[in-house]
């Protein structure tokens, strides 16, 4: 019981809430929960996540920074921004782009590197529909990759060696 002989919540739509939720070691399994869910890939499975600064800030004064709801690494060198978004904000997709390059941009040392890259996954938890329809209203996750326009396949990094 909380103050008062009242029983206490967190509220999942707040910023507070959510990192209190899933950005914490304490419910660190309800973030491994929660990824897993979302992949429903029995080849794929999380197993521990790391967590990771939250905030990352510009190369020089004046940049530009991102602050992330939830920020972490799994086992296998992936790296996941959780972010909720409770009120409608029209750049979120923009957002989530930029948001991601902060992962790709730190998996390149300097010196020399052979190119590869870990997945990056930028998920939103959002209390709003996009503006103009642009998804049926029963649809719930959407899944975006780089894709090729011609064939359609997916966009696959590859390997180059640098001699």
């Amino acid at each position: 019981m909380g103050i008062e002989g009242r029983e206490r919540y967190i509220n999942p739509y707040t910023d507070f809430g959510f990192k209190k939720l899933f950005g914490t070691e304490l419910n660190k399994d309800l973030l491994i929960s929660f990824l897993n869910a979302l992949f429903n890939d029995e080849k794929r499975i999380i197993q521990d996540v790391q967590y990771l600064n939250a905030e990352q800030l510009g190369d020089g004064y004046g940049d530009r920074r991102a602050v992330f709801d939830v920020y972490c690494i799994t086992e296998d060198g992936s790296r996941f921004i959780v972010e909720m978004q409770k009120a409608e904000q029209e750049y979120f997709k923009d957002r989530s782009i930029y948001y991601a390059t902060a992962p790709i941009r730190e998996q390149a040392p300097k010196g020399k590197w052979d190119y590869h890259l870990e997945g990056v996954y930028t998920i939103g938890v959002l209390n709003f529909v996009f503006p103009n329809n642009e998804y049926p209203a029963d649809s719930y996750i959407h899944e975006v990759k780089l894709k090729d326009t011609e064939d359609n396949h997916i966009f696959k990094f590859r390997k180059l060696k640098i001699s």
